[in-house]
Parts: C-alpha cells; structure tokens; sequence
C-alpha cells in the first residue's frame, strides 16, 4: 500500500510539473523565425547525415525551388510523411530510389515521380553515381518555405552531435519540428504522434529546443 502511494504520489507530481508547464509554454508562444533566418536563392542546404546537397534555385512567396543532388551510396533521410503537400521527384541525371509505402521504386534520369501527401517515402541512392533532381520552375515542382527553412533547421540539428541523432533528443526535437514544418516520421501513425509530441513539447521547450536555431542559419557568400 505504501508503495503504491508513493508511485500515485509521483504520478501527481510530475502531472503537476507537466501542467505547469504546458501553461508556460502557451502562455509565451515561440514567434515567427526572423526573416534572416529564411535559406535564400543560390544558398545550399547539406546534410552529412543524409548525403544529400540542397541548392534553392527560385523562391516565390510562400515557395521554393531546389535542385538536390544525391551522393553515391547516400541512405537519403528516414522514411517520412507530409500531410500538406507533395513532392515530385524529377530526375535529371543517376537512378534515384524512392521508397514509397513499402515498395521502391527507382526513377531513371527523365522521369519522375509526385509524392501524395500522406504517402510514407524516402529517397535514397544505392548506387556508385551521383544523382541530380531538379524539375522545372513550375508550381508542380515547389515546396513551401517553410519546408526550406526546416531542412536547413535539421541538417545542422543532426550533424552538430551523434547524439542528437538518437532518443531523447531527436524526439524532443521532433515534437517541436514536426508539427511546425509537416515533417512526420513514417510510423507510428501521424496522429499517434501528435499525441506523443504533445506531450512532450512542453518540456523539450522548458530545455531549450525551438523550431529554428541561430547557429544553423546560413551565412551569404563571402561571410565566415
């Protein structure tokens, strides 16, 4: 009985401590990132993690354009989700591999392939060449902003330590991420983790974690 208790007595305490903390957290919103803070045309995005180089091409309002070249043997990011939009993979040099659902699917130079959102994927390049993606300057090909600023977020995120890319961090940071940018892992389901990051953004945002970080902000050509 004693025991029991002091587990039911613990349960509260840290209930409590998590409510009073979700209070903080909504009573002082996180603002809008700086406009600076934005990846701009001719500015390039890399991942070591993901063997992947991002350069933006275009930007238009609320859209950007990229053109992502996939170093050989590159295992690309986890398999993911974006409930908002899509994604079209255009191929212009190499076989990409796409992972979609549970199937791959490679797109030759010439082809391409469009993302549903909701539809798990992943790309990545098993091959000993290079692979360039860039599709026309045209709506179809675009993706949001937002989305921009979150690969560049999340590149300098995982490459700063190992560590950042394994639980705790990775989730703490995911539960701010992935509800800001639409960037959802491929399994659980998204709405299981809605449910799991919203439990914990409250204490990743009591430990410092944000949606964007000033030491991952690109600096413009010619600046250290």
């Amino acid at each position: 009985m004693n025991t029991l208790k002091a587990v039911l007595l613990l349960f509260g305490v840290l209930a409590a401590c998590w409510l009073v903390l979700s209070v903080i957290s909504l009573a002082r919103p996180e603002p809008r990132a700086p406009e600076s803070y934005y990846p701009g045309v001719g500015e390039v995005l890399q991942s070591r993690a993901e063997g992947f180089t991002q350069k933006i091409i275009k930007a238009d309002g609320n859209h950007i354009w990229l053109e992502l070249i996939i170093a050989p043997h590159a295992p690309g990011p986890p398999a993911h989700v974006h409930t908002t939009f899509a994604e079209t993979f255009a191929v212009v040099q190499g076989d990409l591999s796409l992972l979609v659902g549970d199937q791959v699917k490679v797109v030759h130079a010439g082809e391409e392939y469009t993302v549903t959102p909701g539809t798990p994927h992943r790309p990545f390049n098993p091959t000993e060449n290079e692979v360039i993606v860039r599709g026309p300057l045209t709506p179809k090909y675009a993706i949001p902003r937002d989305f921009g600023l979150f690969l560049n977020q999340m590149y300098g995120f995982m490459d700063e330590s190992p560590a950042h890319t394994k639980p705790p961090a990775i989730l703490l940071q995911m539960s701010i991420f992935a509800p800001r940018y639409d960037a959802w892992l491929a399994k659980p389901p998204v709405v299981m983790q809605r449910v799991l990051y919203a439990l914990l953004r409250p204490i990743a945002r009591a430990l410092g974690y944000r949606s964007y970080y000033a030491r991952f902000v690109l600096q413009p050509a010619g600046h250290s």
